[in-house]
């Protein structure tokens, strides 16, 4: 079975997406467990819950609009690198040199939270789109049964 290069693009991203926010989390459970000492406490809290749903609302985005070319191959090389800096960011200071730990925010983190953001105003928007969409549908078949 032949799978063509924009579906192996859309797999790509969200696979790139996911591994980002994984990475975002160890670094949150190194930085708990090697610096603060302390372990993390099982229970999740709502601001983490919301950060995550943020920072996974590129993938919602890219399944809707998978077959749109230019918003795939955007979205996956943004998030390609986003996921290198975040790669780059928990390696060992050994082998690169610098302290992993003495930025609170690197250029990563925010740059996912700015693609997660604007992935999520568009997902508001598209879906406020698709509501209208269904309301207008649905007056003027009101209208027509009169």
């Amino acid at each position: 079975m032949r799978m063509n290069w924009l579906a192996a693009a859309v797999i790509f991203t969200c696979v790139c997406n996911v591994l980002s926010v994984a990475g975002i989390n160890y670094e949150q459970y190194l930085f708990a467990t090697k610096i603060l000492q302390h372990e993390i406490v099982s229970r999740r809290d709502f601001s983490s819950a919301t950060s995550d749903g943020i920072g996974l609302c590129p993938i919602l985005v890219v399944l809707l609009a998978r077959r749109i070319a230019p918003i795939v191959l955007s979205y996956a090389s943004v998030l390609f690198i986003i996921l290198i800096g975040r790669i780059y960011y928990l390696l060992p200071s050994s082998l690169t040199g610098a302290d992993g730990f003495s930025l609170k925010y690197d250029w990563s983190d925010l740059g996912q939270a700015c693609v997660g953001l604007l992935s999520a105003l568009l997902l508001l928007v598209w879906a406020l789109f698709r509501f209208l969409m269904w309301a207008d549908e649905a007056l003027q078949s009101l209208r027509e049964r009169r």
